[in-house]
This record gives C-alpha cells, sequence and structure tokens, in this order.
C-alpha cells in the first residue's frame, strides 16, 4: 500500500506515514487484523484468530466451546501473549500483578513441554490492562466493533508501560491497544492456552 491508501483506509494518520515510526510489517499485520475484526463486527459469531508462529493447546477447542457465552460476554480475550514483555492483570479475586517472563523466546520443546503440563480446567480469565502479541485471541463482534473504532487509525501518540517506558508511541496494533484495554473487557488466560517464539516478526521490516 501507499501511503496515500494507508491514510485513506483509516490505517494509520498522515503524520505516522511520513514518520521514522512507521513499519510496513506492522502496517500490514494490522491490515489483517483489522479485517478479521470488521467481518466479524458484521454478524453475530466470535472469532478464534491465530497468528502464524503460534503453538496452542491441544484441548483449545475444548476451552472456547465451554467457555463460549463468557468469550462472547468480553470484547476480546488473549490465549497468550508475547512473553519477551510485560503483563498487567487482576485476578478475580482482585490481585493486581505485574509480571515478567523468563524464557522471553520459548522453544518448540519448551512450548510443548509447558502445554502438556496445562488442563484446560485450571485456566480462569483474568482482566487485562497491559501485553504485547496477537498470538491467539477470541474476539467477539462486540469487541470487533469497539476495537476497529478505538485503535485506527494508529497513530504517534503515546501510552505508558509499566517498567518500559512512559511515553511508547501508539504505532502499531498491541502498542494502540495497550492504551485502550482498560475501557474495554480485555482478559487473558491463566496459565497459557497458547505460546509464541515471537522470534520471526516481520513487523519491524521497513
Amino acid at each position: 500500500m501507499t501511503k496515500q491508501e494507508i491514510v485513506e483506509r483509516g490505517l494509520a494518520t498522515r503524520e505516522l506515514t511520513f514518520s521514522p515510526l512507521l513499519k510496513k510489517g506492522a502496517i500490514g499485520c494490522s491490515a489483517s487484523h483489522k479485517a478479521i475484526w470488521d467481518k466479524a463486527a458484521e454478524g453475530s459469531t466470535g472469532y478464534f484468530v491465530l497468528e502464524d508462529d503460534c503453538y496452542t493447546h491441544p484441548k483449545v477447542a475444548n476451552f472456547i466451546n465451554n467457555h463460549l457465552s463468557i468469550l462472547m460476554n468480553n470484547d476480546i480475550c488473549f490465549f497468550g501473549i508475547n512473553t519477551n514483555s510485560i503483563l498487567l492483570s487482576t485476578s478475580p479475586k482482585g490481585l493486581v500483578s505485574l509480571s515478567l517472563f523468563d524464557p522471553k523466546h520459548p522453544s518448540q520443546e519448551w512450548i510443548k513441554n509447558a502445554l502438556s503440563k496445562t488442563t484446560i480446567e485450571e485456566v480462569v480469565l483474568h482482566r487485562l490492562f497491559k501485553a504485547f502479541g496477537y498470538c491467539a485471541y477470541f474476539i467477539s463482534p462486540r469487541g470487533a466493533r469497539r476495537l476497529s473504532q478505538k485503535i485506527f487509525p494508529l497513530s504517534t501518540k503515546t501510552t505508558q508501560i509499566p517498567l518500559i517506558t512512559e511515553n511508547m508511541p501508539a504505532c502499531g496494533l498491541d502498542r494502540a491497544a495497550n492504551g485502550l484495554y482498560s475501557e474495554l473487557q480485555a482478559s487473558v488466560c491463566q496459565p497459557f492456552l497458547a505460546y509464541t517464539p515471537n522470534i520471526d516478526s516481520s513487523t519491524q521490516e521497513q
């Protein structure tokens, strides 16, 4: 897409398109998710969205079927996040946690081992406030409308990320979303039902 097309499609502000912060990979990734959201927003069915480097629990479909009404009453629920950054969330009992992870880039072997030790019965949904990555998530039609309307166009506005920065530019999908999760019904599975090594990302390509 040309810069003009990016602006006309509502993906980014004109200011961002002329900024060095703009990465074509990030715009392409964001456009793909937005296209799914816009389609979901038109219907009555929730969507389970996976990126191509994601590994999921073998019974993830069972978890979705068992919790479908809860997931549909959320805007978005993450089954996993990028473990090379932070997670700020609140448990159902109201306990706030700010987490860092190790390994930051889990191997396929590590992921399979972790998922093999996780049962879907132990998974609970925590309210999400800050996290990165869209490797695996369930989005409801209501959530799809809200996220598409609130996140786009991507811009040079900034948001605060605990332990990382007070001013992170909202120039990518998850960067922009971090400024909005507190306004949404956003949740995250604990423990995770999906992982990504997050080592082959093309979102930073020019």
